[in-house]
């Protein structure tokens, strides 16, 4: 299976754009961090860089997954940094659809 994900970079750093569905599949809703965010609809993650990204991304290519990524280089800062609601296991269960 391939994957295709929205980096996005700004002057100071980075997030993979994944469903937040897809850390459900992996069963991964509790190892990312609060260094992440969620969209506002809570169907988005933003995982950071260094750690929440690699992780999943590792996770994903483990299970013989292809991952492709799209890069949005930002001149300035990106607006989910003040915007967007810092990622929690506990907003992601309270908010999930079943």
């Amino acid at each position: 299976m391939r994957h295709s994900f929205r980096f996005i970079s700004d002057i100071g750093h980075g997030w993979l754009e994944v469903p937040v569905d897809l850390l459900w599949e992996l069963d991964m809703v509790d190892a990312i961090s609060t260094c992440s965010y969620l969209s506002p609809t809570w169907s988005k993650a933003y995982l950071e860089e260094d750690v929440d990204a690699l992780r999943v991304t590792e996770r994903l290519k483990a299970l013989g997954h292809e991952v492709e990524l799209n890069y949005l280089d930002l001149d300035g800062e990106w607006h989910g940094r003040w915007k967007f609601p810092r990622y929690s296991p506990e907003s992601v269960r309270e908010h999930a659809i079943y």
